[in-house]
């Protein structure tokens, strides 16, 4: 957790963008990650960090091309939607969870669904992302809060139960559908799991 320490030392409670501007900038990186440009970017720069050795890294784990293509079924939708309503509801977060802490959470929860889409077909800056994972499961736990407990009001409830069934719906697919055979899920696979 090395790349959050720089956090600890930010005036994090002046860091927080309007809702539409984080709108804008969680669009754009969603833009900007499917251009061909940007993938070719990536691309190249595998291709360097595995020439100056970096990709020593990957021997004992492999990932499958396919599985770094990123797609846009269920999962990825179910996550959008309750990104959208966690930036919807973010500025009522702030106001009433007003503490660092809750700013450092939600900072790092905003810087992945930022890099999430820009670094997915990179082998090298992807796992970057897997250390920022935790903060959208805390900062939904504040969602829910709010939602739930905070505001009461019948919208509120509403909207708070979907959010929940969203993340049931994704762990029954995870679970349930996968069967445990699927591998599609699981990025990283020790060299004696690959069956060729």
């Amino acid at each position: 957790m090395i790349i959050l320490y720089p956090l600890a030392y930010l005036n994090i409670d002046n860091i927080f963008f309007k809702r539409n501007v984080q709108y804008i900038i969680f669009l754009s990186a969603i833009f900007l990650s499917s251009t061909n440009i940007w993938t070719h970017l990536l691309d190249v720069t595998d291709t360097v960090f595995s020439f100056i050795g970096y990709d020593d890294r990957f021997k004992m784990a492999y990932i499958e091309d396919d599985i770094r293509e990123q797609n846009f079924g269920v999962r990825k939708f179910i996550f959008l939607i309750i990104d959208f309503i966690i930036i919807y509801f973010s500025s009522k977060l702030r106001s009433l969870f007003s503490d660092r802490i809750f700013a450092i959470m939600y900072i790092s929860y905003f810087i992945l669904i930022v890099i999430q889409p820009l670094l997915v077909n990179s082998l090298v800056f992807n796992r970057i992302t897997g250390y920022f994972y935790v903060f959208r499961a805390i900062v939904s736990a504040y969602l829910l809060f709010y939602l739930l407990k905070v505001d009461r009001t019948q919208i509120n409830k509403r909207i708070g139960y979907f959010v929940m069934l969203l993340y049931i719906l994704h762990l029954f697919i995870q679970i349930y559908l996968d069967k445990g055979g699927h591998t599609g899920c699981i990025r990283y696979c020790f060299f004696w799991d690959n069956v060729n």
